[in-house]
């Protein structure tokens, strides 16, 4: 029996420990989003060094596995994945274009644990690091 903040029934404990648990399993989803984005957005950086721009968002991240068939078509391709991973939540990541302060900026978007509400959708945007500094 759990007698810790004042809980004496083990249902009580044991709906603490179900949504611990819960808890625990959506940061862990949340990160292995986070890392297929970084993953899938250093694809996306050879892909760009590669062919000389990022793929359309109508072209997809398939185009990291199949060559483009939609224009424009890269002169030079490559494969730059096996195959696109798909969410924690089993669902394509998709690739779409925002603008943000008039700049078009490229996102990695998971759909989120529902696939329906706006708000927990995870959003990574695609952005080639800075130069760092030259130390002097």
């Amino acid at each position: 029996m759990l007698c810790l903040l004042g809980l004496s029934s083990p249902l009580a404990a044991d709906g603490l420990v179900t949504g611990f648990l819960k808890g625990q399993t959506e940061k862990a989803k949340r990160q292995r989003v986070e890392a297929d984005g970084k993953t899938i957005a250093a694809a996306l950086e050879m892909y760009k060094l590669t062919t000389g721009d990022y793929p359309t968002d109508k072209q997809g991240l398939i185009a990291l596995v199949e060559k483009p068939t939609e224009a424009p078509v890269p002169k030079r391709w490559m494969r730059f994945m096996d195959k696109v991973p798909r969410d924690a939540w089993n669902r394509e990541y998709r690739l779409v274009v925002r603008t943000k302060n008039e700049k078009q900026v490229l996102v990695i978007l998971s759909d989120g644990p529902d696939a329906e509400a706006l708000t927990d959708d995870i959003e990574m945007p695609v952005e080639k690091p800075e130069p760092k500094p030259e130390a002097k």
